[in-house]
């Protein structure tokens, strides 16, 4: 069955023609440079529309790129940003 429906795709125009390249060249990568210190450089994630608990739904997630330390943070129902 598989090969039958593989050759049966490869012989037809369309799909050989809306398949998608593979090959393509996307450059190169360019790695993050490495903190030299701890707290230096984080990263920030937000968790939305979890179960409640304890009134809060959301959690923001900042962790450290160079020991991998993390702090959750449970937020309530809002999440808004201030500019003092």
């Amino acid at each position: 069955m598989y090969n039958i429906v593989r050759r049966y795709i490869t012989s037809y125009y369309t799909c050989r023609q809306a398949k998608a390249l593979y090959e393509t060249y996307n450059g190169l990568l360019k790695p993050l440079p490495v903190p030299d210190r701890r707290w230096k450089d984080i990263s920030i994630n937000f968790v939305i529309d979890l179960s409640e608990s304890g009134g809060c739904i959301n959690i923001i997630v900042v962790v450290d790129r160079l020991s991998k330390m993390r702090y959750l943070i449970a937020c309530p129902d809002i999440i808004s940003t201030a500019v003092a």
